[in-house]
């Protein structure tokens, strides 16, 4: 098959979590990567043994484990980084915010990483939107894209500051690299960088649009709002949907276009899907 190619032709191979559902489609992606002679880890997944297991043999048919890249902190993702620790030994562990779990075991390092830096074979780009703390890691024309880009549908934007600019410009940056294939966090390989990228950025500003048509048309409750704007998005998902629309009407306000009496829902500590 084309991915299985594509994956093959770069030394990436994938361990899919068995934790499906409709916010983590058929599970999370935990993706290898080998360098010389180890393999990187991206993104762990969740704290599921069996899971772990797979990770840690696949890894050691590669000659182990150089070092593990975290996309985000968010739980189907970072969860499994300790047990992964466990299994493996001490090696680096790469995210934005210098975080290692409690309990590491003794010898494992944080290393802090930030647009434009290299952790072994990656270079790092920042893209928040999905998540304040998020980055992606390119090594060559792939990039391991977490949840900035999902194989299949659309992304939950978690507002934080400049949630959905961020976002904007993270697409347009990875855009702009000349990449052939994405490995995301959920859903399948996409083999073609450029039309997905395109395909996200225009979905974004169509939402943008339908929201700004919807204020003009009187919406003003987020309920209003949602029923004109995410029609198409089923009931189990309209958390996710409103969560969305506030970084859509974030960025509004930042642009000083957004209406007197929008209701702006408060999502507390909400750390994503």
């Amino acid at each position: 098959m084309p991915d299985a190619t594509a994956l093959a032709d770069r030394r990436i191979a994938l361990v899919r979590a068995d934790n499906p559902g409709p916010k983590t489609l058929t599970g999370t992606n935990t993706w290898l990567l080998r360098d010389e002679d180890r393999a990187w880890v991206v993104d762990p997944g969740p704290d599921l043994p069996e899971h772990l297991d797979a990770v840690a043999a696949a890894a050691e048919e590669r000659g182990g484990v150089a070092g593990i890249a975290l996309t985000h902190r968010h739980d189907d993702h970072a969860d499994g980084v300790l047990g992964l620790l466990e299994r493996v030994g001490p090696v680096p562990v790469a995210t934005s915010t210098g975080w290692l779990p409690d309990g590491a075991p003794a010898g494992a390092t944080a290393t802090t990483v930030g647009e434009g830096d290299a952790f072994g074979p990656f270079a790092v780009v920042r893209t928040p939107g999905h998540a304040a703390d998020h980055v992606v890691f390119v090594a060559g024309d792939a990039a391991f894209v977490g949840d900035t880009v999902l194989g299949e549908g659309s992304v939950l934007l978690v507002p934080h500051e400049h949630a959905l600019r961020g976002y904007l410009d993270a697409l347009t940056r990875l855009r702009a690299r000349g990449l052939a294939i994405l490995l995301p966090g959920h859903g399948p390989v996409v083999l073609d960088a450029d039309a997905k990228l395109d395909e996200y950025v225009a979905h974004r500003l169509d939402r943008e649009r339908r929201v700004v048509d919807a204020l003009a048309a009187g919406s003003r409750s987020a309920d209003e709002i949602l029923d004109a704007v995410w029609d198409d998005a089923p009931g189990i998902l309209r958390i996710a949907a409103a969560v969305t629309l506030r970084a859509h009407l974030d960025k509004l306000e930042d642009e000083g276009r957004l209406p007197e009496g929008v209701e702006r829902q408060e999502f507390g500590d909400f750390d994503g899907l």
